[in-house]
């Protein structure tokens, strides 16, 4: 899942209440907080818009961003 998501204050109970079992049945061991959407897609009112590859660059590093400032700014 790449983007940006909005939960409404419903749904945001629910994914909390869903990641707090997650963490007492998983521990934080290969936890990530889109599992809890991909296995329970039926809980959420979810609307998805498509993008390009090109449209999006994860950011986990300083180094990432270096990489996605430079990319970003040739496209200027």
């Amino acid at each position: 899942m790449s983007g940006i998501s909005y939960w409404t204050k419903k749904d945001s109970k629910k994914l909390m209440n869903l990641l707090d079992s997650m963490i007492e049945t998983r521990g934080f061991k290969d936890l990530f907080w889109d599992d809890l959407i991909k296995d329970n897609p039926n809980k959420f009112n979810i609307d998805i818009y498509k993008i390009k590859s090109s449209d999006w660059f994860e950011m986990d590093t300083l180094d990432d961003l270096q990489k996605a400032e430079k990319l970003y700014r040739k496209k200027d």
